[in-house]
């Protein structure tokens, strides 16, 4: 599973990555970055080379303002899906002329190695034209402005950045559909200018415990706060408490209320996670350390009650 999450300043993206052929469950996919006139946090899914490129980028560039940063990082992101066509291209013609090389008549030769890399070039077009891997999000506090700033830039050779300022709701990848639809049920009669870092906070956790329904879900949730003054991470151990959480009241199993309370002592540290696991009928490890699965959580809600009906 690969999610991005974006709740006003708060910002949630799974550790899922792909690279080179292998999945790892646990890499950090959310990069801090800071200059003079402004702080923020990079997160991303899709590839993985081009979402590390962009990490790498965002941590060692430093520019006056934010939007020359995004800026120069749409360059290089296009440069690098270049590239990779570059390769690609040379690779398969390399393969195509290999195929032919025993074709003793040089012009016939030519002609079918012509036609069949013609054919494939097509193919890479229609490809490029269709396909979106993934995205990287920059998120980040704008110090003249004084305000919080969102792109979007699509994992793609001729996508252009996006400015999502006005976007108070984001959620994508291969667990974004199920946690955008939460979503925007839960947010429905929000004033944003009154909702509160709580509230966010909750709407972040929801988003990454509805994402865990999907198949195939890997790794943990990392959650960031983008301030005025920093950055701050959210505690691995606080947010795999808070994701169980809300799996919980998606399970039926506390209300939603509950679970915001839940949600507000865990981040303010005043909750007593023993307590907190007995509620949610798990033990104490499993709340701080194990990944949530939605699926888990929603059977044993429901086989419970079975036997309390009998």
């Amino acid at each position: 599973m690969t999610l991005n999450v974006i709740v006003n300043n708060v910002v949630a993206v799974d550790s899922q990555i792909s690279y080179g052929g292998r999945t790892s469950d646990d890499w950090k996919k959310m990069q801090d970055f800071s200059s003079e006139n402004y702080h923020g946090v990079l997160i991303g899914n899709g590839d993985g080379y081009v979402l590390l490129k962009a990490e790498a980028f965002v941590q060692k560039t430093k520019t006056d303002d934010i939007d020359t940063l995004v800026k120069l990082l749409e360059q290089e992101q296009k440069s690098i899906m270049r590239a990779k066509e570059k390769s690609y291209i040379d690779q398969k013609e390399e393969t195509i002329r290999n195929k032919y090389r025993t074709v003793s008549d040089p012009a016939k030769r030519e002609d079918m190695i012509t036609r069949e890399f013609a054919t494939e070039m097509d193919n890479l077009d229609k490809q490029l034209q269709q396909r979106v891997n993934g995205s990287v999000y920059l998120i980040a506090f704008d110090k003249r402005t004084k305000q919080i700033r969102k792109f979007r830039l699509f994992d793609h050779h001729r996508t252009s950045i996006e400015d999502l300022e006005n976007t108070p709701v984001i959620a994508d990848g291969s667990g974004g559909d199920l946690s955008y639809a939460y979503l925007t049920t839960q947010v429905s009669g929000i004033d944003w200018e009154k909702i509160t870092p709580p509230q966010n906070m909750y709407l972040i956790a929801l988003a990454c415990a509805a994402a865990t329904a999907n198949t195939g879900v890997g790794g943990y949730m990392k959650i960031a706060t983008v301030g005025k003054e920093n950055v701050e991470f959210l505690d691995d151990t606080k947010t795999n408490a808070m994701v169980k959480v809300c799996s919980k009241q998606i399970a039926g199993q506390i209300s939603k209320q509950d679970a915001l309370q839940y949600v507000v002592a865990i981040q303010d540290g005043t909750i007593d996670y023993s307590h907190l696991a007995k509620v949610l009928d798990i033990n104490e490890s499993d709340l701080k350390l194990t990944p949530t699965n939605v699926h888990q959580d929603v059977s044993k809600f429901n086989r419970t009650y079975q036997l309390n009906q009998k």
